[in-house]
């Protein structure tokens, strides 16, 4: 059988060929070629698209020292049976300490973090929680800060950040009262209506401290792998306790609350 090619086809189908072989080998060869991102591959040979290393917050639930979910029923010392819905809260001045004694924080220098490195949100009922970049490699032994009002922070609304950052989430925002939810918790008492706990800026001031072990290496997150231990968080306190009464308490445990 013989094909007859048209002039003209035959060079335009020729040109295509040649275009789609020079595009699949840039796709091909183009990628992260920084050894400190997390998706660095030795074998790109243009250099692309870098994720770097962030601060993770690693923070599942704990009771009687083992894990569990939200969907398990728990019990108040009165024996009231309730369910978590969320518990979230916002850290402020972060500070970390290293194993020789030497303090470190997290750096917004290559992602547009447009407040201060050292606040993040975090999600408890998520577990992982991202903040700002985190670069050198490290062994750190205590994690302070504060669950605390941000000036920074407070000059934005989740619509003033990029859709892909951590302070997007309408869900740490009181559009109500035009603040952030500093610390919010939501509780579902069996048969009972929602418990939930709103604190204002002007509320709280809870300094936390965390001793532990953790480190990082090259081209990986530091992941701070802490836990909320449900029965610190919410001992002595009754589902029937007037609001203002289950926040005091709630503030007086929650430091005791987070650590490994």
């Amino acid at each position: 059988m013989r094909i007859v090619w048209q002039k003209g086809i035959n060079k335009t189908f020729l040109f295509l060929l040649i275009v789609i072989g020079f595009t699949a080998c840039e796709e091909y060869n183009e990628g992260c070629m920084d050894a400190n991102a997390t998706n660095y591959n030795f074998a790109y040979e243009k250099p692309c698209c870098c994720v770097y290393p962030r601060m993770i917050f690693q923070t599942p639930l704990r009771l009687d020292n083992a894990n569990f979910s939200t969907s398990d029923t728990l019990y108040t010392d009165n024996d009231e049976g309730y369910l978590i819905g969320e518990i979230n809260f916002i850290a402020n001045e972060i500070n970390l300490t290293r194993k020789d004694g030497s303090i470190a924080q997290p750096t917004d220098s290559l992602i547009d973090y447009l407040v201060d490195s050292d606040v993040m949100p975090v999600k408890i009922t998520k577990i992982n929680s991202n903040g700002a970049n985190y670069l050198e490699n490290d062994s750190i032994k205590q994690i302070d800060f504060t669950i605390s009002s941000n000036t920074g922070l407070n000059q934005y609304q989740p619509a003033d950040f990029p859709v892909d950052h951590v302070f997007r989430d309408s869900t740490l925002y009181d559009f109500t009262n035009n603040e952030w939810r500093y610390l919010y918790i939501s509780l579902r008492p069996v048969g009972g209506s929602t418990i939930s706990l709103s604190f204002t800026p002007s509320e709280l001031d809870i300094p936390t401290t965390i001793q532990g072990s953790w480190g990082k290496s090259k081209g990986n997150n530091l992941t701070l792998l802490f836990y909320l231990h449900i029965d610190e968080l919410f001992k002595g306190i009754s589902l029937s306790d007037p609001t203002s009464t289950l926040k005091a308490k709630i503030i007086e445990n929650f430091p005791n609350a987070l650590k490994i």
